[in-house]
């Protein structure tokens, strides 16, 4: 059972313009369940590090010990420093969950223009890449900022499995935009057993390879793309799923490994059930090459 957690600052030292300091996660006993450590300089606040206990992970601690200390420095930006691959999803879950809060228009109804012709449908949000997503007629469009050689291993293959969702480009020329349609899914709950089950095991599959690859032993002494890919094949074979999942994201990883270098990201954000209730990977795979660029490039 979650305990009612208090979230509290303390700053322990100030040195050259930076401010050091960590926000805590503890219940009324003092046991202590998170701490963030960051660093606070003119407009820019740093998140250093961060950790939770084990058995109570993503239950929304890291998430709230983030506002908190957003509410500590309002007037700041958020940036993050170098984090491992369960740190990048904590970054995009906060990206998200920060955007869905504060963005007024979310569910509002506007009209989108594809190929000549106007559809009315609901603003869904936004993403690192998707300058807005909507729905219209069970269809989802996605209005890219630019092309997703991801998407676009979606879009020019054809997949034998029920699990990965039919996807279709379209290019405005006109407005120099990529648009990426697909099926609208309902997103995945916990209600959806045997689907989320699925996640969590891919989840922790993923965990397990990670691990091994940063911090076994493992070394890049062979290409880029085949380092990741070699990952990805890594991460299938650990999982304890359905045979069927194990050759849906064979045939992803395959087909994708030939865009860019392969990761696969199993948020809640990403993966959807079907009327069936299997699991459907909406947009489970990016290119962590690019994504580092992008990151160091900033």
């Amino acid at each position: 059972m979650m305990p009612e957690l208090k979230y509290w600052v303390d700053i322990y030292d100030y040195h050259h313009g930076q401010l050091d300091g960590s926000i805590y996660a503890d219940d009324q006993h003092g046991n202590r369940y998170g701490k963030l450590n960051f660093a606070q300089m003119g407009s820019n606040t740093y998140i250093q590090f961060i950790t939770v206990a084990e058995s109570f992970r993503r239950h929304g601690i890291a998430i709230a010990m983030i506002k908190k200390l957003r509410q500590e420095f309002p007037n700041t930006s958020i940036k993050w420093t170098m984090t491992t691959e369960s740190g990048e999803g904590l970054r995009q879950a906060w990206i998200h969950k920060r955007y869905t809060e504060y963005n007024p228009h979310r569910g509002e109804l506007m009209t989108i223009r594809v190929e000549g012709q106007d559809i009315a449908g609901s603003y869904l949000g936004a993403g690192h890449y998707v300058r807005k997503a909507v729905l219209s007629d069970n269809k989802v469009y996605l209005i890219m900022k630019k092309q997703d050689l991801m998407k676009d291993a979606l879009a020019e293959n054809e997949f034998d499995t029920p699990h990965i969702p039919p996807v279709e480009r379209i290019y405005d020329n006109v407005k120099d935009e990529y648009i990426y349609t697909m099926p609208y899914y309902k997103p995945i709950s916990a209600k959806d057993r045997e689907a989320w089950s699925i996640m969590r095991e891919l989840n922790r599959a993923k965990d397990v390879v990670w691990r091994n690859y940063h911090f076994g032993g493992k070394t890049r002494d062979r290409p880029i793309y085949t380092y990741w890919y070699e990952m990805g094949n890594d991460i299938i074979s650990e999982a304890k799923v359905p045979q069927s999942v194990k050759e849906a994201l064979t045939e992803l990883l395959n087909a994708a490994g030939n865009y860019g270098s392969v990761m696969f990201e199993f948020d809640k954000r990403n993966v959807g059930v079907d009327e069936l209730g299997r699991i459907i990977f909406r947009d489970i795979i990016f290119d962590i090459e690019k994504l580092h660029k992008e990151r160091y490039e900033r």
